[in-house]
């Protein structure tokens, strides 16, 4: 399974232009072969940015949405007329001790706890929230990033590592009630600013590098 995390901000009066370009796509991207199903989620912190979490069969799927038409042009469109700043990370589920390191010794490791909605109960804000102190030590070393969002299925902590060890050291520390679990090998990981695109095989259409 691949996922796809795409993360945004849109300043308040680009919001009817960026709902515009979402309806367009989103009959489109549910036509794809092999695309499995898209959660939306808003940040706590910024209710300005937000998670759409996308779920895929295979590398190929992603590759047949990344290069579909009308998608290529409304990104390119949005990239510059409806973001302040947005980040992409793609990659597939595995087991943290299946992660290897990059040449620099660094893994680029993404891990997701998703709690189903309970409104009978407020969960507390921070990591803090997640990690079991019984299970020793603090949890978070080696944390490169973290958000909390919050959408109709629930709350999605996204959280970034430094190694596997830091990973698998938090996904042990984490209390049993906090929700699943998953880890992303993160394959792509771009931004606004620092725009690294697989290239378009869609005639007519730059794709920066």
């Amino acid at each position: 399974m691949y996922y796809a995390a795409f993360e945004g901000t849109v300043p308040e009066e680009k919001n009817a232009l960026s709902g515009r370009f979402y309806n367009t796509l989103l009959p489109k991207l549910k036509q794809i072969d092999g695309f499995t199903d898209e959660s939306g989620f808003v940040s706590r912190s910024d209710k300005h940015t937000s998670l759409t979490l996308s779920r895929w069969e295979d590398v190929a799927a992603l590759k047949r949405w990344r290069n579909e038409e009308t998608h290529l042009r409304i990104q390119n469109k949005a990239s510059s007329d409806v973001y302040s700043w947005y980040r992409l990370r793609i990659g597939p589920s595995e087991t943290h001790d299946g992660i290897e390191h990059d040449e620099d010794g660094m893994a680029r490791i993404m891990v997701m706890v998703h709690k189903p909605k309970d409104a009978e109960k407020q969960v507390a804000h921070g990591i803090e929230a997640l990690i079991d102190r019984d299970a020793g030590g603090d949890g978070w070393n080696g944390l490169v990033d973290f958000d909390e969002y919050e959408g109709e299925t629930g709350l999605l902590w996204l959280t970034g590592w430094r190694t596997p060890f830091d990973a698998a050291r938090f996904m042990n520390a984490i209390r049993a009630d906090s929700g699943s679990v998953t880890c992303v090998r993160v394959e792509r990981d771009y931004t606004k600013v620092e725009r690294r695109q697989a290239p378009s095989e869609t005639p007519g259409v730059r794709q920066e590098d």
